[in-house]
């Protein structure tokens, strides 16, 4: 039994004859301190898996279990950083963070520490005291992530957290991204519509296509070394994006939706 179960998820919107599936018989075993990423397309239920992992919203069926625990709401146990996610603009941003752990850490000299300390790790210390509509939207991001770690979540969702962003920011909050999983070991679930993120990120990817959002889920090992950078892994980094997208490609040709 892995860390984080999901078994048998099934999840609709809509109602009567408009009930539309996102997702279906879906099943997951995450262990302790891997990193998972779910590869899929707009509509292919990325943001849904994440708010029921979340507990921001329940399963139509199925169950979810964190270290032998149901999920059944929100916790300090599981921390989502999206990219669609708004800080307190009227904050600063040393106090954005400080706001997320509030109910977390008891102690106020704590909180502060604790804040300053992924500020710093997020590159974020010289405009702790600015107000987030000061900050270009790559430390808008950096802000996310840091209020996010700050919680010491036991899992780290991450929907589409870099999605918009130019090349070079993207790369650089990627490879921190990375590094600080990496150094915290946190268990963490990747929802991304980019293939190459998966596979510079992940330990294993997980197609979400049609055919995929169900019991038998189709998956890759990622077996390139770390540090990854894309240009630097060569044929073999070529090999694991073909096939992942070729596996997508054909179950989505196989659901009629090509």
């Amino acid at each position: 039994m892995g860390y984080l179960e999901i078994k048998n998820l099934r999840k609709t919107f809509g109602c009567g004859a408009r009930r539309t599936a996102v997702l279906e018989n879906f099943s997951l075993s995450v262990g302790q301190g891997e990193f998972v990423a779910l590869y899929g397309r707009l509509g292919d239920g990325k943001t849904t898996l994440a708010a029921l992992v979340a507990g921001l919203t329940l399963p139509d069926y199925g169950t979810i279990t964190l270290g032998g625990k149901c999920v059944s709401g929100p916790g300090p146990d599981r921390a989502l950083m999206s990219q669609s996610q708004a800080p307190l603009g009227w904050l600063s941003v040393r106090d954005n963070v400080m706001t997320a752990i509030d109910n977390v850490f008891q102690s106020s000299q704590q909180k502060r520490v604790r804040a300053d300390y992924y500020l710093k790790a997020t590159g974020l210390d010289e405009v702790a005291a600015k107000r987030p509509g000061e900050l270009s939207e790559p430390l808008r991001r950096r802000l996310a992530l840091a209020r996010a770690l700050a919680v010491n979540p036991d899992v780290l969702l991450l929907d589409d957290p870099l999605c918009g962003l130019e090349d070079g920011p993207r790369e650089q909050l990627s490879t921190d991204l990375a590094r600080l999983i990496a150094e915290e070991r946190k268990t963490c679930l990747l929802f991304t519509s980019n293939v190459d993120e998966a596979l510079l990120l992940a330990d294993r990817v997980v197609p979400l296509a049609p055919d995929t959002r169900s019991l038998n889920v189709k998956e890759f090992l990622i077996d390139l070394p770390r540090p990854r950078k894309a240009p630097k892994l060569g044929s073999r980094f070529a090999q694991l994006r073909a096939a992942v997208l070729g596996s997508f490609t054909t179950a989505s040709t196989a659901a009629g939706l090509s």
